[in-house]
């Protein structure tokens, strides 16, 4: 359900390409560096808690040559989730809740669902409750609790985003943002401003300006799951409008903890057109995607969180 045209975007964007490093002032380089050190940073606390909410709009058009739109397919997610991660040692402890709002359009074919969801990670094995409140989505969930293992419904698996799950119990060793290095080739401007959090206490808000392209390509290349000889997502990132935006916005304390994170995706991508893709004269695709996300982190090494505790299967 989540990110198929980001998905396709970074397939691409594992192209072999160099890129040439931003003139950053040392002041611009330092909070480079305190974003990298958030990163670096994700399996370094005992405990925490996160809210966030997160919408994505994608849309996806056959265009003749006169304008004209024959097909079209949207979707639009709004997503809120919270998560409790606790780790001891090397054990990780994690209870999630979600609520998914879906929309998907296609041929004039509207789908509309409400997916709520929670998950725990006990003892080493994942567990899901979810269930659709209103509509019917792609899956086929069981009643109750279920271990999410390979038997787990496919369409399920992609709709409860279990994926970015497991990277909370384990992120990801190569995450590209821990580099300074990289921050400076994909950023496009860099500043800071002192705010505050709900309760007055003093922050360092800082935003980062990236390049759409560049970003996704860095982060891609530490993933295998994607295949750069697909001619299909090369014309797709070909086409990408240089009015594509990419922005990350975070909130520090004075000692580097976190306390909030926002990011904004906005592509466009238009004149997609290649042989594989079989469409008639003059017919091409235009492809749009919007993602706004904010994360609220609190509890960080919070001794008195509880763990979830492992539910009774079916």
């Amino acid at each position: 359900m989540k990110k198929r045209i980001v998905m396709s975007l970074i397939g691409l964007l594992i192209l072999p390409m160099t890129l040439s490093a931003q003139d950053l002032s040392d002041d611009e380089l330092a909070l480079l560096e305190r974003v990298a050190a958030f990163y670096q940073s994700s399996d370094a606390y005992d405990s925490y808690t996160t809210t966030s909410e997160e919408t994505e709009i994608q849309v996806v058009q056959a265009i003749t040559a006169d304008g004209t739109v024959i097909l079209e397919q949207s979707s639009e997610t709004n997503k809120v989730q919270g998560a409790q991660l606790i780790r001891t040692g090397d054990d990780v402890n994690l209870l999630g809740e979600s609520v998914y709002v879906v929309t998907e359009s296609a041929d004039g074919e509207v789908i509309e669902f409400t997916l709520t969801a929670e998950v725990r990670y006990v003892d080493g094995t994942l567990y899901a409750n979810a269930a659709y409140t209103e509509g019917e989505g792609y899956a086929i969930y069981p009643d109750g609790w279920a271990v999410v293992d390979d038997s787990y419904d496919f369409f399920g698996y992609e709709e409860l985003e279990i994926d970015d799950i497991l990277d909370l119990i384990e992120p990801r060793a190569d995450n590209p943002l821990e580099n300074v290095e990289v921050l400076q080739r994909v950023t496009v401007d860099v500043s800071s401003e002192d705010t505050m959090d709900d309760n007055g206490d003093p922050l360092q808000k800082i935003t980062l300006s990236l390049d759409p392209a560049d970003i996704y390509r860095e982060l891609a290349q530490a993933d295998p799951d994607f295949d750069a000889n697909d001619p299909f997502v090369a014309e797709l990132i070909n086409q990408i409008s240089e009015d594509g935006t990419a922005v990350i916005i975070l909130y520090l304390y004075d000692d580097g903890t976190p306390w909030r994170l926002e990011s904004t995706l906005d592509l466009l991508a238009e004149e997609i057109s290649t042989p594989e893709l079989g469409l008639p004269d003059g017919v091409t695709i235009t492809a749009s995607i919007l993602i706004t996300d904010s994360q609220t982190f609190s509890d960080l090494n919070n001794p008195e969180l509880v763990p979830a505790e492992a539910p009774d299967v079916n």
